[in-house]
């Protein structure tokens, strides 16, 4: 199943910029290794924002919540990491559930 996932990322008022940026970067290398390995089908940062979007590959929504809570960022910053996930498809299987039920098969 393909999950539409949003981080936003809060710094910790205790937590310096050094520190945020040092734990960031590990998420970084995790993302990055998990797009190679196929679970990560692409990656966005929201220009301006400490927002990144990612549209992720997983067999269920139990695999997909394993995945977020042991993501280095969510371990290190707890709720200053806050996740959305929207379970999506291709906009092409809608066009063609529209033009059946409009056109008939």
């Amino acid at each position: 199943m393909l999950y539409m996932v949003r981080f936003d990322i809060t710094q910790p008022d205790s937590m310096s910029t050094d520190r945020l940026y040092e734990i960031w970067n590990e998420e970084a290398k995790a993302a990055l290794g998990a797009k190679e390995a196929g679970a990560v089908v692409d990656l966005w940062k929201v220009a301006g924002q400490r927002t990144v979007f990612a549209l992720c590959e997983f067999p269920d929504h139990t695999s997909l919540d394993r995945a977020l809570s042991g993501l280095p960022i969510v371990v290190a910053l707890g709720s200053n990491a806050k996740t959305q996930a929207w379970p999506v498809y291709p906009y092409e299987e809608y066009a063609d559930q529209l033009r059946e039920a409009v056109e008939g098969s």
